[in-house]
């Protein structure tokens, strides 16, 4: 693969645009959404900022279009839409097999998700594109201080040109919670305070037709590095459901944020090399790195130009 050029002298307040991403964006009700895009947006329903204002209209109208919506089908979807079997316990967690026979709608609030985002709020104020610049700087400033020939070089390199990739747009995208990155997040929760203990957990989707199946590992191991391999049981889980046609559809995992870090990096929601071995590896159709407020999604096309 050609050496993607070094970009030298950029502008890092463009590069940190913060005009969209915010984590309060990446968190905003589906609902806000669907409004912005419906007729309703514009002075009936919403305010300026697309959220909901002083109704204009008379309000049972308003009611009346609002129960018409698909609105209110999708508010509870995703917690209706799953069933959850435990395939395996273990002394340090599990290995879980969750079922959706449609396409999930939106997540409902979650009290344990809802107390990681205010921690996260209270340690930075940055979304997940910022935090992958500071990584970026971070990572350039180590490469200055690397001799050449040195033996850590070439993976600064190639990180450094990965990163730069996805800052540019050319490569995945980052994006707001969905409900079976959100399932499986909140799930890990149960098991793990990330507060605490920065931890990983894995799982593997996999779909037939409109149907999906997420099977993921969660386990509690506080003094292991950091970082996850799958289990015997998600491996034998997985062999069958492919023997059965399914298709290997995402990879899904979280990268824990870092605020004690002693160099300041936070941990960005980007693949590592190791992901990317992974993602190759394996081929699913996409992948999701999620921090519990933002995920990045890569396409298949797209991870296989990472190095």
């Amino acid at each position: 693969m050609p050496a993607w050029p070094l970009l030298i002298g950029r502008q890092r307040k463009a590069r940190a645009d913060t005009s969209s991403n915010v984590i309060t964006e990446a968190l905003a009700p589906v609902w806000r959404a669907w409004l912005m895009r419906s007729p309703l947006h514009g002075g009936m329903l919403c305010g300026p900022s697309g959220v909901p204002g002083v109704l204009t209209m008379i309000r049972p109208l308003a009611l009346l279009l609002l129960l018409w919506s698909p609105l209110a089908a999708l508010a509870a979807s995703c917690e209706q839409s799953f069933q959850r079997k435990v395939l395996q316990t273990r002394a340090a967690g599990r290995t879980v097999l969750f079922t959706f026979p449609s396409a999930p709608g939106p997540a409902a609030a979650d009290r344990r998700e809802s107390e990681h985002l205010d921690w996260v709020r209270a340690n930075t104020p940055w979304n997940a594109r910022q935090i992958l610049v500071n990584h970026d700087d971070i990572l350039r400033d180590a490469l200055t201080r690397t001799p050449p020939g040195s033996a850590s070089r070439p993976s600064l390199e190639k990180s450094i040109r990965n990163d730069e990739r996805i800052l540019s747009g050319a490569i995945g995208r980052f994006r707001a919670p969905s409900c079976m990155d959100q399932v499986a997040f909140r799930e890990f929760l149960q098991l793990v305070d990330l507060r605490k203990s920065p931890q990983e957990f894995l799982a593997y989707v996999h779909s037939q037709g409109m149907a999906k199946v997420m099977i993921a590992d969660f386990d509690d191991k506080p003094d292991g590095v950091i970082g996850v391999s799958p289990s015997p049981r998600l491996l034998a889980e997985q062999a069958r459901l492919q023997a059965e046609g399914w298709t290997y559809h995402a990879h899904l995992h979280n990268h824990p944020f870092m605020f004690n870090s002693s160099t300041g990096d936070m941990g960005p929601i980007v693949p590592s090399a190791p992901d990317i071995g992974s993602y190759k590896a394996g081929n699913p159709d996409v992948a999701w790195i999620t921090n519990g407020v933002e995920v990045f999604e890569v396409k298949r096309a797209e991870y296989q130009q990472l190095e």
